[in-house]
Parts: structure tokens; sequence; C-alpha cells
């Protein structure tokens, strides 16, 4: 249970990934409980969030909700029934609430705080200009549906390079793969066997990676092209299938055939 309760620790940390709007919040919260006399919005945003934080941080909430079959690395999420934004701004509402220059000075003061406390989430590697009416690089549309010409499946397992990953699943729900984008924040620390001998060695070693990749079931690899690599795909039992966008394809024929007998099995089932 200890255990437990130190997963629930962490799940607070990922969830306050910006620490100064964290603070801005709590700061906020602080203020609306001693000057909000309004019943109903003290139920929803003084009392409740502290309702919610202390059922969260509770090792037996964690508890019940991997038992219920949830991952626990998504239970941070719970969080995110908190009106963080709405607290801190109806806080300053509440502060400036004067004549018209003090609220004024204070719009100004909390804009101010809110730009200087966040970041700006356009400058990151998940964002990209768009190219089309999915809202996504037109090589992750092209990359999925070159794989979808050459595989009968419905659903299969890929392990896209770095540059797909964040959009592989906006595109076609269908398509699994080993991890996500989050084993690229390093505020989370995951660990996935099959990124650490995919993402981190400098020259990718294709033999340690099919050895990852087929307990996973992984069907099919893409490799950016400019990728250093210490050996060759074929050396490893891998079978190339094309070339779409600077993107090399690979499909490993030991899980193209596991796929395809677990297909039959219960095709005869049925």
């Amino acid at each position: 249970m200890l255990d437990i309760a130190f997963e629930c620790l962490r799940a607070v940390k990922n969830y306050t990934g910006l620490k100064l709007l964290f603070v801005l919040t709590l700061v906020a919260w602080f203020v609306l409980f001693f000057r909000e006399k309004n019943k109903n919005i003290r139920i929803a945003f003084v009392i409740m969030p502290i309702i919610i934080m202390v059922l969260f941080v509770c090792p037996l909430s964690l508890w019940l909700y991997a038992k219920s079959g949830l991952d626990p690395d998504t239970y941070y999420r719970i969080l995110w029934v908190i009106p963080m934004g709405m607290i801190t701004v109806y806080a300053f509402v509440k502060l400036i609430d004067r004549n018209i220059k003090v609220r004024i000075i204070g719009a100004v003061v909390a804009v101010a705080l809110i730009a200087l406390c966040g970041r700006c989430v356009y400058t990151s590697d998940m964002f990209f200009r768009g190219e089309n009416i999915y809202g996504i690089p037109q090589q992750t549309i092209n990359v999925v549906e070159f794989i979808r010409e050459n595989d009968d499946h419905d659903s299969f397992t890929v392990l896209p390079s770095a540059d797909l990953i964040t959009t592989i699943r906006q595109y076609d729900a269908r398509v699994r793969m080993p991890y996500g984008r989050d084993m690229f924040n390093p505020n989370l620390d995951y660990y996935n066997a099959a990124y650490e001998v995919y993402e981190k060695p400098e020259r990718l070693n294709f033999k340690n990676l099919v050895e990852v990749t087929r307990y996973l079931e992984v069907e099919y690899i893409i490799v950016y092209a400019a990728r250093l690599l210490e050996d060759t795909p074929e050396e490893a039992g891998l079978e190339y299938v094309g070339t779409v966008d600077d993107h090399l394809i690979y499909r490993d024929p030991v899980v193209s055939d596991l796929m395809k007998s677990i297909d039959q099995y219960y095709v005869s089932e049925n």
C-alpha cells in the first residue's frame, strides 16, 4: 500500500508539469477559501477541488482504478476535472471587482502572470503546420495508407519513427503501437523495452530491436531513412516493404505468420 501511495504522489507530479501555474491556482484557491461567500461557487471552486485531491492521493483510489482495468499511468488525468483555469480567473475577478482603474491593472497583471507562468505550446515538436483536412502531417497519412495497401488485417502493430508517433493514431485508431508520445516526455521517466533499443542508441541495432519487437508482436517497423545503423534489417530477418516520404518500411515475417495463424484460428472457431 505504501508503494501505491508513492504512485499517487508521482501522478500529482506528472500532472503539475507547469509548476508556476499550479502555484498560481493554489493561491487563487486560498483567496476564494477566505473571501468567497456564495454557497454554490464555494462548492464548485473551493470544496470540490479539495475533495477530489484528497480522494486522488488516497492509495485505495489508485488501487481501484488499476483493478478496474484502467492504465495507472493515466491516473493523473482524473485531476483534469478540477477547473484550475476557472478558479484562477474567478479569483482574479474577485480581487479586482472594484473601480475601472483597479480592473484594468488587475487584468494586465493577471495576463502577465499567466503568460510568464506558462509556455508557448506551439514551439513544441508535437505541433506542426496543417497540410490537409485532418490537420496532421501528410507523411503520416501516406505511411499508414501504404501499409494498408500491403496488409489485409483490419488492425496491425507498427513501431514508428519519432516524427510519426504523435499523429499515427490520430489518423487511424486501429493502428497499434508498443508505446506512445509519453515516452518522449522527460518529466514522466517511463520505461519501455522497445523505446530503449529503438530510440536511445545513436546507431540502430536491428538484431537487438527484433528480439524485443517479436515479443511485443510488432509487425511493421518504420525507420527514418537518415537513421544510422549498426546492421541491416535483412540480417535480423526483416523484409523490406517500401519507402514512403523518407521512411523505410519493414515487415517482420515471423510476426506476420503469427497474425495469420491467429486469424485462421478464429475463422475456424466461428
